[in-house]
């Protein structure tokens, strides 16, 4: 019996090993059909593998290759899962079920094996590049920069990697940082066209609109279909010297074209046949924007709203920005509808908007972040408008209407834009006072204490241009002490304070005459007014919101009237609020008149006690005046339903 037992356990062994080297040449004949392309041979062999070992740790590994190759990235998983419980220690099948699951959408099952995979060997580098991804994925934007940094020190030097680094850095407003490593993804791959794209936005921050511009246009050179470059690159045109009208409007005709090639059509509305208005059906007002929320467009539209609150009229709000706070609160209060888009396809989006019966559409973004222009392409409602975020056309067929005013848009200048014009009498911007406090009260004009007249600037650095820098020391040099004030954000950053001071006095810009600071809070950059007795605008970008915070505070401000909406958007402000002699036709005339009213100290004394009186009562403050001729011009864009 003991003999009968001992060779049955010698002929399993026998059996098994047999089995083993049947397995293995199985393998192997296996990856030799699969280099010589018979696929589904390779198949065959693999999968008689593991129906004679089931635990055959490499033949489940070579299957989820083959799954991979093919597309299936969740079945790859699976063999890979497998390989790496029937063989502890399997790294590469660790590494490539990590992959496999987090493109499959598996994240947290990838997120268990990237845990296995670090166990194993915490020095892979690959493996922190994927934990980064994970996070990146749940928006944990500090965890998915430290796994990424951590990759860095273990030896990942790819374009990605340094692409993703930059890309968070930007987020992070950590502009140098992003800088560095978005210049050391392109050295490595000239073709990483998101390293291309975020490398513009650093530029345009910095105040490179012409980088900016080579890189944009970069990216939709290799990728037309990248419709955020598009929005970009029209954004760094909208404020560069050198770009024309025509320039401008056949770039954003040729956004419209791509935007175009992925819309569809919507069913038609219930009540498109209908060729009556209804006067006693309210009118249903649709606002698209990425910023209703704490932003500087709030300082023109949450007022307005306020007061069309009060309207027998219903407005519904379609958020492309999931992050909320008091501002947002405060506006979904004023709707009667309020829907997230943030998350939907341009098609959903614009379902949702032609299933919610909108009158009139407006968007409140144009080529700016977060927004969602292309949902306007589907044509969700009869009606779209183009108002608020955005200073030009945004080239879209489907937008109807843009809402202006005279000064900012001659009837000449229609040509340059796709939209048709609708004019506002008074103005199309309409400021809310910001909260008076006794901190806030008008100074007296610093020039009587300090004997001599400071000229300040609140501006980003992209519109501090050279032409603008060469008007600025044309100034100085005809006003005798004269000071210029620069609160600019970003001056802190390394290299960019040293490469505006190097601008400047190759200009040849007094330095010791001129003071550069960094932006600061609401409240401290208000009361640096106190410190200015002139503003001295930028162009062809003028302020804005900095110009009517300046007439607030009792501060007139010297502006170019430029050849484009956005370049007059001061001349608009200024002629509203009754300082006609405050805008130039052109640069000799914008420094003829700074100097002119930097000679007339007890004029600019008076004007200063009396201007924030004056702006007030002007129809850039008054937002009854101006949500009456705002609704007006609704209503006649209105179509019969």
């Amino acid at each position: 019996m003991f003999r009968w037992f001992k060779n049955q356990r010698e002929d399993s062994k026998v059996l098994a090993s047999k089995r083993m080297q049947q397995c293995q040449q199985l393998c192997h004949d296996g990856c030799t059909r699969q280099t010589e392309g018979d696929s589904q041979g390779a198949l065959a062999n693999f999968e008689q593998v593991v129906t004679l070992d089931p635990n055959h740790a490499e033949a489940h590994f070579l299957l989820g290759e083959w799954h991979e190759q093919h597309g299936d990235l969740a079945k790859a998983a699976t063999h890979y899962q497998r390989a790496v419980a029937l063989k502890p220690g399997f790294e590469l099948a660790c590494l490539r079920a990590c992959r496999m699951l987090i493109q499959s959408g598996q994240i947290a099952a990838g997120s268990r094996m990237i845990a296995t995979g670090l166990a194993m060997n915490p020095a892979d580098a690959e493996l922190h590049v994927l934990e980064g991804n994970v996070y990146l994925l749940s928006d944990a934007f500090e965890s998915a920069l430290e796994s990424y940094r951590e990759a860095l020190k273990l030896g990942a030097n790819t374009s990605l990697l340094h692409g993703l680094i930059g890309g968070l850095s930007l987020k992070r407003n950590d502009l140098g940082t992003a800088m560095f490593h978005l210049q050391r993804a392109i050295e490595l791959d000239p073709n990483n066209m998101a390293a291309h794209h975020d490398a513009g936005v650093v530029h345009i921050c910095l105040g490179n609109v012409e980088q900016a511009i080579q890189h944009q246009e970069t990216v939709i050179a290799h990728e037309p279909w990248q419709l955020q470059a598009y929005s970009c690159l029209l954004f760094a045109l909208s404020s560069s010297v050198e770009c024309t009208p025509q320039r401008y409007l056949q770039t954003a005709s040729d956004y419209s074209v791509q935007v175009r090639k992925t819309a569809g059509k919507l069913p038609e509305r219930p009540d498109s046949a209908s060729n009556t208005t209804n006067q006693l059906t309210p009118l249903r007002i649709g606002w698209v924007s990425g910023d209703l929320r704490q932003h500087v467009n709030q300082a023109f539209l949450k007022h307005v709203l306020i007061r069309l609150a009060d309207e027998p009229i219903e407005m519904l709000a379609f958020s492309n920005n999931p992050y909320d706070d008091a501002t947002t609160q405060e506006l979904r209060q004023l709707m009667t509808q309020w829907h997230d888009i943030s998350q939907l396809s341009d098609r959903d989006a614009a379902g949702l908007i032609h299933a919610c019966q909108v009158d009139i559409l407006i968007d409140l973004s144009g080529h700016t972040a977060h927004n969602r222009l292309p949902v306007f392409a589907w044509r969700p409602a009869p009606v779209q408008v183009s108002w608020l975020g955005f200073f030009a056309s945004t080239g879209l067929c489907e937008m109807d209407y843009l809402i202006a005013d005279p000064l900012s848009v001659p009837v000449q200048w229609h040509s340059h834009f796709s939209e048709k014009i609708v004019y506002l009498p008074d103005t199309r911007l309409c400021m809310a006072p910001p909260r008076s406090s006794d901190a806030l009260r008008v100074a007296p004009l610093p020039a009587c204490t300090n004997g001599y007249v400071t000229f300040g600037c609140f501006q980003v650095l992209s519109k501090i241009n050279d032409s603008v820098l060469t008007a600025w020391r044309q100034i100085m040099n005809l006003v005798p002490d004269s000071r210029l004030r620069l609160q600019i954000r970003y001056l802190t950053l390394p290299g960019v304070r040293e490469a505006l001071q190097s601008r400047m006095e190759q200009i040849g810009m007094a330095m010791d005459r001129v003071v550069l600071l960094d932006g600061v809070l609401a409240k401290d950059y208000l009361l640096a007014h106190h410190q200015v007795d002139i503003i001295l605008d930028t162009f062809p970008y003028p302020g804005g919101t900095t110009t009517a915070e300046a007439l607030w505070m009792g501060v007139p401000t010297v502006t170019l009237k430029g050849n484009s909406l956005l370049a007059r958007q001061g001349a608009s402000m200024l002629h509203n609020a009754g300082l006609q002699d405050w805008i130039a036709e052109d640069a000799a005339d914008y420094v003829k008149r700074a100097v002119q009213h930097a000679s007339g100290i007890d004029a600019l004394a008076e004007l200063r006690q009396r201007l924030r009186q004056q702006a007030l009562a002007s129809p850039l403050f008054d937002s009854q005046r101006f949500t009456t001729h705002f609704l007006a011009a609704l209503h006649g864009m209105r179509r019969p339903r």
